[in-house]
């Protein structure tokens, strides 16, 4: 049997009262997300024109990873895990900034992450 008195009336509000005070709270969740970005605050990991820039990452295995790196001016190669973070070499940033202009290695070949891992440790 359904029921239609008084307590399925106050139930349907009370849905109803809990439906908008959901879209209420998700609404000044948008609105607060919107004003962080307008401010400048939601951009956290994101931020550009500082000394420090990862041009590219590939991860190796569970929490390990290779990373080329842009500290003041200097290129990096860094290997990365969950306990440290070690230096394994520096790049030529002639080589880096010539790959990042053109894509392209001197000898007219895609540069690609591999490409570079691969001709720092053959020069090593």
């Amino acid at each position: 049997m359904e029921a239609t008195g008084p307590d399925s009336f106050s139930l349907a509000i009370t849905m109803l009262k809990a439906g908008g005070a959901l879209l209420l709270i998700i609404g000044l969740l948008v609105l607060l997300m919107l004003a962080l970005r307008k401010l400048g605050l939601g951009t956290v990991g994101r931020q550009s024109g500082g000394l420090v820039r990862v041009l590219e990452s590939r991860i190796l295995g569970p929490r390990k990873s290779l990373a080329v790196v842009e500290a003041a001016g200097e290129y990096l190669l860094l290997g990365i895990t969950d306990q440290q973070i070690t230096l394994l070499t520096s790049l030529p940033a002639e080589e880096i900034k010539r790959r990042q202009a053109t894509g392209k290695r001197a000898d007219g070949q895609a540069a690609t992450f591999a490409g570079i891992l691969a001709g720092t440790i053959k020069r090593q």
